[in-house]
């Protein structure tokens, strides 16, 4: 077994100055998405916003009334800001197979996002929460499209070994977005003006300024995306800006472009065009409802509870200092987030989702339970809560919050990749809509009136996200694409994709196509007729075939 040092030597060989500066600029784009739920989720329980924004009159001790938000606000205003990401990740395949990453991330993630934060600033002049409704859920459509394209994007730049590390950061950013929010929130929850509400609103509308100065002169186009069109000179070079320099480099990444856009044909001749209906065909059909399954699951888990209503819980459980344990908790999210940049290549993605399930499932029982039992818990109970949250958190930034999408961006075949992502991230969001109209119900008096106890129900799911991933989930950490798409091909459950060795899957092939092992020049390979171009998509000895 490998030293984790040796695996730190193994996971940094390939990686350069300038694939983390790529990487990073593009992973920024998940700052928006934790700062949007972090904002929106504490700002329900704001008194201002809710005098505001409210159209239910309740009266005061003094005798006088004011306004909160209904039950119906909060639960359609927030279903809708869930039903953009679902429309966001729905569209999000069109543009990146059209368009390629690149301009996607500038002209969906940027610019829709700009616009839906100058609709949702513009609810402040009559006060129309409706108005401030329709621009989140614009605003959401752009972070539902980068969500679908951000992780795609940078598991082709980054070399395989460390490919979890790189789409780590995407989820580091949507923690950093998370603190950043909850500061925030923290900073002006008490205002009794404008800037209570339109302080957070504006400040959305830094990030597509920032993708928008920043991508175009930073970010190349993803060199798949490009060698999959056929413009093999100008994928080669991307790897060649985006990988070590040796003698042979050039000539490695010219075969390595050539043997993905070799590799996409034979998919595509085999598997057909990608079509939607491509994704439910034999061969597809099992990594498409792997993808949908533990996508669901990991809202099913409580993510979008968290999220909406953490802040509303403990205010209706009369837990102080909500909002500065948010800080914390925003602290603690973005800590645990920059550990596992390293973990899923280090330690795997199977065991990060494992554990995770186990700690959401722990810290989840402990809220039901003593939220279901003391109404408004005090002193060490509620410290246990808070703590329970925080163990919750683990699970979740830990395993699940990261390691879903990198997963997502590696098990598809790749002629249906960009749908697979967008299927499967709008089955997520699809379930964070149900969740979000459905718990004010369930959870709120007068309804339901479970309160806390809503947790029971997300606790049974960890128990399903558990056995769902040790039988349907495999392990890919330190796998090139190719390899994983031959274990799915040779029909390997999933808990043994991590012991499988595939040295001689070149051989193999080879055998069955009748061809001597021999190597070839680049000009050889621009000239093979089809046999020899599929078996040209197989990995060289350097385990190369795929970025």
């Amino acid at each position: 077994m490998q030293t984790i040092k040796a695996k730190f030597s193994v996971i940094g060989a390939d990686v350069t100055k300038r694939c983390i500066l790529v990487c990073s600029f593009s992973a920024v784009a998940g700052v928006g998405f934790g700062y949007d739920f972090t904002w929106w989720g504490s700002i329900l329980g704001s008194v201002h916003f809710n005098q505001v924004y409210g159209e239910k009159e309740v009266p005061l001790p003094t005798g006088d009334t004011t306004r909160i938000l209904s039950t119906n606000q909060t639960s359609v205003g927030t279903g809708l800001g869930a039903v953009g990401l679902v429309l966001g990740c729905l569209v999000a395949s069109y543009f990146n197979e059209t368009f390629g990453r690149k301009r996607t991330i500038l002209g969906v993630v940027a610019g829709v996002g700009i616009i839906g934060t100058l609709i949702q600033a513009l609810s402040v002049i009559p006060h129309s929460y409706w108005t401030c409704v329709i621009g989140k859920m614009i605003i959401n459509a752009s972070l539902g499209t980068a969500i679908t394209v951000v992780p795609l994007y940078m598991s082709e730049c980054a070399p395989p070994a460390a490919r979890g590390g790189f789409v780590a950061l995407y989820s580091m950013f949507q923690a950093f977005g998370v603190l950043l929010g909850s500061i925030v929130i923290y900073i002006i929850i008490d205002e009794m003006s404008m800037i209570n509400y339109l302080l957070p609103i504006m400040l959305q509308a830094i990030l597509p300024l920032f993708l928008l100065a920043t991508v175009p002169f930073i970010c190349p186009e993803s060199p798949r995306w490009l060698a999959t069109k056929g413009r093999l000179d100008e994928a080669t070079a991307v790897l060649d800006s985006l990988r070590p320099k040796t003698a042979d480099s050039h000539e490695q990444h010219m075969k390595e472009s050539i043997e993905i856009k070799a590799s996409f044909d034979a998919q595509s001749s085999s598997g057909g065009e990608g079509s939607w209906i491509d994704l439910f065909r034999k061969g597809n059909l099992k990594r498409t409802l792997t993808v949908i399954g533990y996508q669901c699951l990991q809202q099913a888990q409580g993510a979008s509870f968290m999220t909406y209503y953490l802040v509303v819980t403990f205010l209706g459980m009369g837990i102080s200092n909500v909002y500065l344990v948010l800080i914390g908790f925003g602290i603690w999210g973005m800590g645990i987030a920059f550990v596992c940049l390293f973990l899923p290549d280090l330690i795997g993605r199977r065991a990060l989702l494992l554990g995770g399930s186990c700690l959401m499932f722990g810290g989840l029982i402990v809220v039901a339970a003593v939220g279901g039992t003391v109404v408004q818990p005090t002193g060490a109970l509620a410290n246990l809560v808070i703590a329970s949250i925080f163990f919750w958190s683990l699970g979740f930034s830990g395993g699940w919050g990261s390691v879903v999408w990198l997963i997502s961006a590696e098990i598809p075949a790749r002629p249906v990749a960009e749908k697979t992502m967008a299927l499967g991230g709008a089955s997520q969001f699809a379930i964070s809509v149900l969740i979000t109209f459905v718990a004010p119900y369930i959870q709120n008096p007068g309804y339901g009136n479970l309160g806390p106890k809503i947790c029971y129900i997300f606790s049974a799911f960890c128990l399903v996200a558990f056995m769902f991933v040790y039988l349907l989930v495999p392990e890919t950490a330190g796998r090139s694409i190719f390899e994983i798409e031959q274990m799915y091909e040779a029909g390997l459950p999933a808990r043994k994709f991590k012991s499988y060795d595939s040295s001689n899957l070149v051989a193999e092939k080879q055998k069955e196509l009748g061809l001597e092992e021999e190597k070839l020049s680049v000009p050889d390979k621009m000239e093979l007729d089809d046999k020899d171009r599929e078996i040209s998509h197989f990995e060289d000895s350097r385990g190369q075939a795929f970025a």
